[in-house]
């Protein structure tokens, strides 16, 4: 087996650099602690940064060139072009201090999911939610503690779901149409593997 070759490609060093993706031949991705958008051209090693002013876990995508971002203010539309915030959701607002936005991501059709975190290590006290495209937020999972990897199977049958501190993937029977989520059951469970690292981001 050949060797794997890791290179730096960007000159931003992030303090905790995390949600990377492909959008518009760029790659895209946060400074969570630095507080930064980061977007790289992997062809010339141009980086533009915005700075946001506050701790972004994960960002999306828009069809209209906006991003949207879950993170410390809540989930907030975010235009490149004039630095413009719309907050769209705040569901803890009432715990501003101790929980933030962590990761998410869009599902198949077009829902963005994203998990809060208890920064304070407050078990049980943080969620998961998905944004759905008609503009609502509803609330999907709870007793959560560091909301992490969502991802879907190729035909979006199945929502795969990590709290990190379980040490667990959980998987979840997926109805593209309504986005319902039912039959939580455990998918792999590292523990039990034998790995000591507990998982976190997940493709």
């Amino acid at each position: 087996m050949s060797k794997i070759k890791v290179e730096a490609i960007s000159n931003n060093v992030s303090k905790w650099g995390e949600g990377p993706i492909w959008w518009k031949d760029a790659l895209f991705y946060v400074d969570i602690e630095g507080h930064k958008l980061i977007r790289l051209n992997p062809e010339s090693g141009e980086e533009q940064i915005w700075k946001m002013g506050e701790r972004v876990g994960t960002i999306i995508p828009t069809e209209n060139g906006d991003v949207i971002y879950a993170g410390d203010s809540g989930i907030v539309r975010f235009n490149l072009e004039s630095g413009r915030k719309t907050l769209l959701a705040d569901p803890e607002a009432h715990l501003r201090g101790t929980n933030r936005f962590n990761d998410g991501k869009c599902d198949p059709a077009g829902r963005f999911w994203a998990g809060t975190i208890s920064t304070i290590k407050d078990k049980g006290t943080a969620n998961l939610y998905c944004l759905e495209t008609d503009g609502t937020l509803t609330h999907k999972v709870d007793d959560v503690t560091n909301s992490n990897g969502i991802c879907w199977s190729a035909d979006a049958s199945t929502m795969y779901y990590i709290d990190t501190p379980t040490k667990q993937v959980r998987a979840y029977d997926y109805d593209l149409d309504s986005g319902d989520i039912s039959n939580p059951r455990l998918a792999v469970d590292t523990d039990k593997l034998g790995y000591a690292d507990s998982p976190d981001g997940m493709t």
